[in-house]
């Protein structure tokens, strides 16, 4: 689980209103830096679907 202060930081660099859909779109955020960190995942793993290609290239949080 992640704290509250941390999705409430979130809520406001994202579109949605709810704290859960919030809330899943950091896991998936930290998640995807996670993979794509590490070098040997990074060169190992690709995925299907948009929602990587949107956070990682399409529309960067800075």
């Amino acid at each position: 689980m992640i704290d509250r202060a941390s999705i409430t930081q979130w809520a406001g660099r994202v579109s949605w209103n709810d704290p859960a859909q919030v809330e899943q779109d950091l896991i998936i955020s930290r998640a995807l830096v996670a993979i794509f960190s590490d070098e040997f995942l990074a060169s190992q793993l690709a995925f299907r679907g948009g929602t990587a290609l949107h956070k990682l290239y399409l529309s960067p949080q800075g």
